[in-house]
């Protein structure tokens, strides 16, 4: 028993190294996944089917599973407007090739390259409206710079994993137009366009993205992002893929380092607006939206200063989260959910939903019904998050 611990103690130090240090070096995608699924299915016991000589076999079935998934993908049609994959696709994208692997299963080799094929044939195919520009990866996470299409135009787009962070239009002429959840359309849009001309004079934005928000920059503001990851800051000031960090904001400042501690470094009363957009993800930085994290912000926050979270998210509902944070601040809080239902295309304008914040409700005039906000409900005591307790599981939409 002694050894078992040991060696799984060892393990565990092993792998996780190489998965936090050394597999964002030497792999530009979350190649260590695959690869650890492939390994496990080859050092399965043997059974006796595997004493049969059919290698060649082996590998040329699963070659065969690996053009049919390929042509499937490339030639049939994806998902359908209403977010359904049509019966073909499923038959021959899905369930052959799940009936192939259970046929392949008793040989050792023959499955393991079975489900090398499938992982291979799904990642080199991709989305058929999507072309990859380029995937690099850093620490935090996997960034895609991708050119998506609709009928309604062509786009370059910023992928943090299977998130979107940001898209920029093709068009002429729209290089800085705010597109997705910042349009102008949207809650940001409405949001910006409530504030008071002449008296926004600094302007704080944690989370980078493709610095889509700096074009909502009135002449002589200073606006400042803080980031933690550097590649998203050399992705979003590279002029082959976005240009809005370079024609908006005013030359905004970009602060890379963990927001909680960057941002303290700012003068007390400095801002007036704070912008976290840091919560769209699959896994969000919890320590941002604390009490504690709160108080920092209205700290660095000017009497009259207005607060905005960005909280859209597939996976978590963080309504209940951030109304609780706002009565325990003595803070008026009010939300728009803007489902983005009569948009042509989700490129231009897609779902959002954000929470506007203030010390009194002067300062939130113009965010009103008429333009989609509304009372935030004071969240529960339970589901106020402190920097020793957070309840996740209350907030995941299962």
């Amino acid at each position: 028993m002694t050894d078992f611990y040991f060696c799984l103690s060892i393990g565990g130090v092993l792998g996780g190294m190489f998965n936090a240090l050394l597999a964002p070096v030497i792999f530009p995608d979350v190649w260590e996944y695959p690869i650890a699924l492939v390994a496990a299915c080859l050092i399965r016991p043997t059974t006796p089917e595997d004493s049969g000589r059919s290698l060649a076999w082996d590998i040329v079935l699963p070659l065969g599973l690996l053009a049919i998934i390929f042509l499937v993908r490339r030639l049939l049609p994806g998902t359908s407007e209403g977010g359904h994959l049509p019966v073909l696709t499923v038959l021959f994208g899905f369930v052959v090739p799940g009936i192939a692997l259970m046929n392949f299963w008793p040989r050792q080799v023959r499955f393991a390259a079975g489900v090398a094929a499938v992982l291979v044939a799904s990642a080199a195919v991709g989305s058929g409206d999507t072309t990859a520009i380029t995937t690099d990866r850093s620490f935090f996470g996997v960034s895609r710079v991708q050119i998506v299409n609709d009928r309604y135009g062509r786009y370059i787009a910023l992928y943090r994993g299977t998130t979107l962070h940001g898209v920029k239009s093709l068009a002429p002429g729209e290089e800085t137009l705010p597109m997705a959840y910042y349009s102008h359309e949207g809650p940001f849009g409405s949001f910006f366009a409530a504030l008071p001309a002449g008296n926004v004079h600094h302007v704080g934005v944690i989370g980078l993205g493709t610095g889509e928000l700096a074009c909502y920059a009135a002449p002589g503001q200073d606006w400042t992002f803080y980031e933690i990851d550097p590649l998203v800051e050399r992705i979003a000031d590279d002029p082959r893929y976005f240009q809005f960090l370079e024609n908006c904001g005013n030359h905004p400042h970009v602060v890379i380092g963990d927001a909680r501690l960057t941002i303290a470094g700012a003068p007390d009363a400095f801002y007036d607006v704070l912008v976290l957009d840091a919560f769209s993800s699959d896994s969000i930085p919890m320590h941002l939206i604390t009490r504690e994290a709160v108080a920092l912000y209205l700290r660095k926050l000017a009497p009259d200063g207005r607060m905005l979270f960005h909280i859209s998210s597939r996976h978590l509902d963080l309504r209940e989260v951030v109304g609780a944070l706002a009565a325990d601040a003595g803070l008026v809080a009010r939300l728009n959910f803007d489902t983005a239902a009569r948009t042509r295309s989700v490129w231009r304008h897609s779902p959002a939903m954000v929470v506007a914040m203030a010390r009194d409700s002067e300062q939130l005039v113009g965010l009103d019904q008429a333009h989609g906000w509304q009372t935030l409900p004071a969240g529960a005591e339970r589901s106020l998050w402190t920097d020793q307790r957070s309840d996740l599981l209350r907030v995941i939409r299962f």
